[in-house]
């Protein structure tokens, strides 16, 4: 069982690689953006990827970053 939870694990990292965030504050005012949020932002535009920043007020924030298969360094 443990050797098919991490087979499934690593091939849908490696289908859908990206990196997600959470954290479990207030949420975030979403009509102003920070440093941290542009440079996320500039950092998907680069590798052809997608940003996405969403309130999960009263519970948290959730960041998210990914992008193509194509563009994983690790590939190249």
């Amino acid at each position: 069982f443990l050797f098919f939870a991490f087979y499934e694990y690593f091939f849908s990292l490696v289908r859908n690689p990206g990196l997600s965030i959470m954290d479990n504050g207030l949420g975030i005012n979403s009509s102003k953006e920070g440093w941290g949020t542009k440079q996320f932002k500039n950092l998907a535009q680069q590798i052809k990827g997608k940003f996405r920043r969403v309130s999960l007020y009263p519970q948290g924030t959730l960041c998210e970053l990914s992008w193509p298969l194509a563009n994983s360094f690790w590939w190249q």
